[in-house]
């Protein structure tokens, strides 16, 4: 009977494990999940490089993982791509299915295209083209890949959902000068093909505004404050409505505050931003209260042991939430810093954790990754992080045996008696 009880016991306190596994809720939707980030810095020729393009690419890249839970193998990192690579991606015209089509999962997963790099007008059609690091400005046409075509051929795709952000404008112009010649007066309007129902498209600007960089953020202004939003910016009381939920409503109120806003005072010109898409549509989760700026890092590379347990947080903030815990012995690679704090990104088995904080430079023991780290605690960590399910029935099962262990030996020591005639311990019963 009292083993009875001790097992009821125990199951009632079951309902407390579904709540380890809600944490990682938007990581498990992004399971299947594809991103294309492209930076495009140094062009061909006398065209001027966009500065800070791979600097964006490497932002965005990091949140579409760090952040949205996109596994590191379905993310393509595309630097300096020509026009043969854009092509081979997204398609062409006459043949739509690139290499995005083939990697998504039907239905199951949502697309992610950034872009960052010169855009440029058609001289002939005035429609808008992405310019691939081999392209000519004034053949369009001929060497640039089309938006529209972008926009089409993603429309094709059978995805839950396809977001578009795109660092660049078409007015012919860049931070370092003209890139078309006799490109005033070109006027453009780049439109979202019919059919394309489900895209959400965020440009820096719109077609005929310069899209400005930010020399302090090494980042590209839009780019800057676009991030700045999704990690919770524009759900603030500001411009949002502070539910934990970044909606497409509340990016583009806080873009217009903040970027249109910090380019008329710092450049002098306007810059606003161009938002297509359901207003209402939920572009990252939150948690309510807490507005994370983006992430400077400085880059860092090497395997570490974990002095003490330590928990790992979805954002470098005591206000993110828990995405996994760090055992005392366990073995991380620490993939960069906080730039001024001492918050470190880690990784483990080569995919992206999240975020734990160092006090008093108590937490890491550098040395290499061995043979003889303790292969029941590596089990446990990742089962705590990547399958927190199986992580809950796992300690379900160690909860019932250790109670199950526990009833046997309160009943053997129970009936141990020292028998003192026999000068030994004997059963009593």
């Amino acid at each position: 009977m009292r083993r009875i009880l001790l097992l009821i016991s125990i199951f009632a306190v079951l309902p407390a494990f579904p709540a380890a596994a809600a944490e990682v809720d938007l990581r498990a939707e992004n399971k299947h999940s594809v991103a294309v980030i492209i930076g495009n810095k140094r062009y061909s020729g006398r065209l001027p490089e966009v500065s800070f393009a791979h600097n964006d690419a490497a932002a965005v890249g990091r949140y579409v993982t760090e952040v949205l839970g996109y596994r590191k193998g379905n993310v393509m990192d595309l630097r300096d791509a020509t026009k043969a690579q854009l092509e081979a991606t997204f398609g062409t015209e006459k043949r739509p299915r690139g290499r995005l089509f083939n990697w998504v999962r039907a239905g199951r997963s949502n697309i992610t295209v950034y872009y960052s790099g010169h855009g440029v007008p058609g001289l002939q059609d005035r429609r808008s083209y992405l310019l691939p690091v081999d392209g000519d400005p004034n053949l369009a046409e001929i060497t640039g890949y089309p938006v529209e075509l972008l926009y089409a051929n993603l429309a094709k795709i059978d995805a839950r959902s396809v977001t578009v952000l795109i660092e660049a404008c078409f007015s012919g112009e860049s931070p370092k000068g003209l890139l078309v010649r006799a490109a005033s007066g070109i006027t453009l309007v780049a439109k979202r093909p019919e059919g394309a129902a489900g895209l959400t498209v965020l440009t820096a600007a719109a077609n005929d505004q310069l899209a400005s960089w930010d020399e302090k953020a090494k980042l590209g202004l839009f780019t800057k404050h676009l991030l700045d939003a999704l990690y919770g910016a524009a759900d603030s009381s500001e411009s949002g409505d502070a539910d934990g939920r970044v909606t497409l409503v509340e990016v583009e109120r806080y873009l217009e505050e903040e970027m249109s806003y910090a380019a008329r005072r710092r450049f002098n010109r306007q810059q606003r931003a161009t938002v297509l898409g359901n207003a209402d549509r939920v572009l990252a989760t939150v948690t309510p209260g807490m507005i994370a700026k983006s992430i400077s890092l400085e880059e860092m590379q090497g395997n570490f042991t974990v002095k003490s347990g330590a928990n790992v947080r979805r954002a470098p903030s005591t206000r993110a939430p828990k995405v996994a815990f760090l055992a005392k012995d366990a073995e991380v690679r620490v993939s960069g810093k906080v730039k001024g704090s001492n918050w470190y990104r880690v990784e483990r088995h080569g995919r992206p954790l999240g975020f734990v904080f160092e006090e008093g430079k108590n937490l890491f023991i550098n040395g290499k990754v061995g043979e003889t780290s303790n292969k029941f605690t590596e089990m446990i960590i990742s089962l705590s992080s990547n399958h927190p399910l199986a992580y809950g029935f796992f300690s379900i099962i160690l909860v019932i045996l250790f109670g199950i262990l526990f009833s046997y030996a309160r009943e053997f020591l129970h009936y141990m008696r020292y028998d003192f005639d026999k000068k030994k311990y004997s059963f009593f019963k």
